[in-house]
């Protein structure tokens, strides 16, 4: 089988249709390529850090909801509503405190 194709199904098939399926496997090897690439260049940058916190102590080391948001988008949204709510709080409690309600 290559690329999603059968070897009976690559002999019926016309030309057009091998070189549309030859397209679409085209653009998912470079979109595979592609996520790799992105994978390799954080990892890279994480040793970068991991390496400055080592010598100095001051790097901290990224949450993975940062390193890689758009794996962890739910979760990095319900941080934030988190927050908010927080923020919202604490921001009432103030404004009470101000006015004596």
């Amino acid at each position: 089988m290559f690329a999603g194709m059968s070897e009976a199904d690559f002999w019926e098939a016309d030309v057009d249709e091998v070189n549309r399926l030859l397209k679409v496997y085209r653009m998912r090897r470079d979109a595979d390529e592609k996520r790799l690439a992105v994978h390799m260049y954080k990892m890279a940058d994480l040793i970068g850090v991991s390496i400055g916190r080592y010598l100095n102590g001051k790097n901290k080391f990224p949450p993975i909801e940062q390193v890689f948001p758009e794996l962890f988008e739910e979760e990095a949204e319900e941080q934030r509503n988190k927050q908010n709510v927080k923020n919202f709080l604490k921001f009432a409690a103030i404004h009470n405190a101000k006015v004596g309600g």
